[in-house]
């Protein structure tokens, strides 16, 4: 009789630990069914070509298209798109993909940089028929 409390702790403690084992176990089961049945991961979305057109440029009578998630604008050689004419610095402007969106970010603050003729400072998100300045050349951007 002395060892009742003893074997009462004892029967507590065994069904503490099977309650635990049992929530640990469900647990288990749980997430391996959430993996198991989970949506395959998206690929992430393709970059889609921007066709640069100019109004005035005749070095580049229909345009340019790129299929890559930077474009260089400037008068140096480097750019990808170069523009060799009056107020376009050596690198002008950057249009970069990230965040499933075309970006435009002026390079030289000394350099007018517009876009739809508003003063551009800071990156900004471009949208299909936006019209870049650099310089005195027009740009009309267009998503393909």
């Amino acid at each position: 009789m002395n060892d009742l409390p003893g074997i009462f702790l004892l029967l507590l403690r065994i069904g503490a630990v099977t309650v635990l084992y049992l929530f640990l176990a469900g647990m288990l089961v749980t997430l391996y069914r959430d993996v198991v049945h989970a949506d395959p991961v998206k690929p992430a979305r393709p970059i889609p070509p921007i066709q640069l057109l100019f109004s005035e440029v005749l070095d580049y009578p229909d345009g340019l298209q790129f299929e890559v998630d930077r474009v260089l604008i400037g008068s140096q050689p480097v750019c990808d798109c170069r523009l060799p004419y009056e107020g376009v610095a050596l690198q002008h402007a950057l249009l970069s993909w990230k965040e499933n969106q075309w970006w435009v970010e002026p390079l030289d603050k000394s350099f007018s940089t517009h876009l739809n003729n508003l003063s551009l400072e800071v990156p900004t998100v471009l949208t299909h028929g936006d019209i870049l300045r650099c310089g005195t050349v027009d740009i009309i951007l267009t998503f393909i």
